[in-house]
């Protein structure tokens, strides 16, 4: 992994009107030169880092207003004994206050977020490729920087799980992002990321009635990666089951406008409770990807 810039970006108006134009949209896309949607993707990472680091800030301040709120709720009382309870009064608001604003900052900070896979699995992946992109080819982009929203739910059901009283699923699907460059041998690669989240929010009471709530989260993330030869390739069917680890990994060949383009597909998991997991597939997985494929394919003499 590349290491990270030391300056993260903070504001909106230190970033080029394209890096701006994505924060504010939540995409990118249309046909970029390589160098070009580096330095866009440079520019993501470092308003990511900047954003990580006010998250945690946020986070910070949340908890703390939390726990002096409910601390000032008992200073209250003693005001009150001393005849003071303005103080207390204002005390107490204050720190609502402070709590609400703490809460919004927080939740302000996700909706200008970048997924992380951006800055550790996309951008070192187009680093590696630069070399062998075709300078007079342009990379066609379309990537959703959103992430998990709640437009992107496929519904919610109910699923009844073990002791609770009731489990609703809410399923996510985030197509993150897709890349289709040419290489300099005129071999195209196709690229993307898809994210799909599972949230099941259980419910339960206990024997004094109280109801309880509990969170758990599981993210399955799925690297794409697929080439098309400019001819007609046979590849080695017997060679990609050796290179393939079927527990985690799929590949598929299929005849498009005459070629046969070679997929390959590699799953990860990622679970939490309470918050959305913030795993990431590693980023030597990516270009690994494509070192295999081309591994598969035939030798001089191969084609027909």
């Amino acid at each position: 992994m590349n290491p990270a810039p030391a300056k993260p970006l903070n504001t909106l108006a230190d970033l080029t009107p394209a890096a701006r134009q994505a924060i504010e949209t939540r995409k990118i896309s249309g046909s970029w030169s390589a160098k070009a949607l580096l330095k866009l993707l440079g520019e993501l990472q470092r308003w990511d880092l900047g954003v990580e680091e006010r998250k945690k800030s946020a986070h910070k301040r949340v908890i703390f207003s939390c726990i002096a709120m409910v601390v000032s709720i008992f200073l209250l009382l003693v005001f009150i004994s001393f005849d003071l309870w303005y103080i207390g009064v204002a005390l107490t608001i204050g720190l609502v206050v402070f709590f609400v604003m703490s809460l919004r900052a927080k939740y302000a900070l996700k909706a200008v977020d970048v997924p992380d896979e951006y800055r550790t699995i996309i951008r070192p992946l187009l680093r590696q490729l630069s070399q062998d992109i075709d300078p007079n080819e342009k990379v066609r982009v379309e990537c959703d920087l959103a992430g998990t929203t709640e437009s992107k739910a496929k519904g919610t059901k109910d699923i009844g799980k073990y002791s609770y009283q009731s489990a609703k699923l809410t399923v996510y699907e985030d197509p993150l992002c897709h890349l289709r460059l040419t290489l300099l041998d005129g071999t195209e690669a196709v690229f993307s990321i898809d994210n799909t989240t599972h949230k099941v929010v259980g419910t339960k009471r206990n024997s004094r009635g109280k109801t309880k709530t509990k969170t758990k989260w599981k993210k399955v993330t799925t690297l794409t990666a697929s080439l098309i030869p400019p001819q007609r390739l046979n590849w080695d069917a017997g060679k990609s089951q050796q290179l393939v680890d079927r527990r985690s990994e799929k590949i598929t060949f299929a005849e498009k406008n005459g070629v046969m383009v070679a997929k390959l597909q590699k799953y990860y998991a990622f679970k939490s409770a309470g918050d959305e997991p913030t795993g990431t597939a590693p980023s030597a997985d990516a270009a690994g990807l494509f070192v295999r494929l081309y591994a598969m394919r035939p030798a001089a003499g191969g084609a027909k």
